[in-house]
């Protein structure tokens, strides 16, 4: 589930795992996908690119609230 504003409306997210923090910028930094990226963004009313980490196992929703 994907809890988003009310004025906001998302009909498509998708999830991407790098291996570490250096992967996903050197990603960043690669023209290749900058200039996909053009076309991402052309394309799409709104998009986000939203940096994520996994809680370590064991950690309860909350916790860190």
């Amino acid at each position: 589930m994907l809890i988003v504003p009310d004025e906001e409306r998302w009909d498509l997210s998708f999830v991407a795992e790098y291996p570490n923090l250096a992967a996903f910028n050197e990603i960043l930094r690669d023209p290749v996908y900058r200039e996909a990226a053009t076309h991402r963004k052309a394309a799409a009313e709104d998009s986000r690119l939203i940096r994520l980490a996994a809680l370590p196992q064991g950690t309860k929703f909350g916790q860190f609230l």
